[in-house]
């Protein structure tokens, strides 16, 4: 089904919100590890800002029910338009020059960055001759990514081992192996900017609803926060004091 959610507290018939200030919304901006649409000004009613939204896109994707002061998102190419566009470069999060975080994070004691996307590794392999048309091609590409990937740790553990330690789909999703292998935590807590485009639209989605179907899972906290990016991103407050109170709310 399509998503829906309330728009902001202040956004309401008959409110003023100021768009202009990025601090309190970041309309006047992009949000980080996402994108904006750019709408910038003072809209009086919800109805008045869902419309621009709208018009902006070029089709309506968003529709205001003022009884209820909620949104529905009607058009998924139109909701990708307006705040899902894609905000890594070709590679992602694992570049070419190795220079991620990610890079760093499956890295080793021989090599603080190595590749790890065996997708990619076997893109370059395969289209090897065709790329090498390309000024800043390096045919070395090919030999690097599948030479990490075979790369171990400490432990002997290779890229793919770590790269499940690391996905808590593996332990969750009867996709993988992990799946069942490990008891998941009774509380967990999900907030993602609606603007984040670092990732699919479905990374979040997908974890919540595996989590969901967890049988040792009790509760799963999502919120999807309006104007924001790839980042900690809150409708109110700070992510450290609203943890922190989440983490208390769980302990009773």
């Amino acid at each position: 089904s399509a998503p829906s959610g309330n728009p902001p507290s202040d956004a309401v018939s008959g409110a003023t919100k100021d768009f202009s200030d990025s601090s309190k919304s970041n309309q006047s901006g992009s949000p980080a590890g996402g994108n904006s649409s750019s709408l910038s000004g003072t809209y009086k009613t919800a109805s008045a800002y869902v419309k621009a939204l709208n018009e902006a896109a070029g089709t309506t994707w968003l529709k205001y029910d003022k009884d209820s002061n909620t949104v529905t998102v009607t058009n998924v190419k139109g909701f990708v338009k307006a705040c899902k566009s894609a905000s890594k470069d070709v590679g992602a999060f694992d570049s070419l020059d190795r220079s991620t975080a990610e890079n760093k994070v499956f890295g080793n004691a021989d090599s603080n960055a190595l590749h790890f996307d065996s997708i990619m590794a076997s893109l370059l392999e395969e289209n090897a001759n065709e790329y090498a048309d390309y000024d800043d091609w390096d045919s070395g590409y090919v030999k690097e990514y599948s030479s990490d990937l075979t790369k171990e740790d400490s432990v002997g553990n290779v890229s793919a081992t770590r790269q499940n330690m690391y996905n808590p789909m593996y332990y969750l999703c009867d996709y993988y192996d992990g799946c069942g292998t490990s008891n998941a935590a009774k509380y967990w807590r999900i907030n993602t900017g609606i603007e984040q485009g670092d990732t699919s639209l479905t990374t979040e989605m997908n974890l919540a609803l595996a989590l969901e179907n967890c049988g040792s899972v009790e509760d799963v906290d999502f919120t999807t926060v309006w104007a924001q990016g790839h980042s900690t991103a809150e409708r109110s407050g700070s992510s450290t004091s609203n943890f922190i109170k989440w983490v208390n709310s769980c302990c009773k």
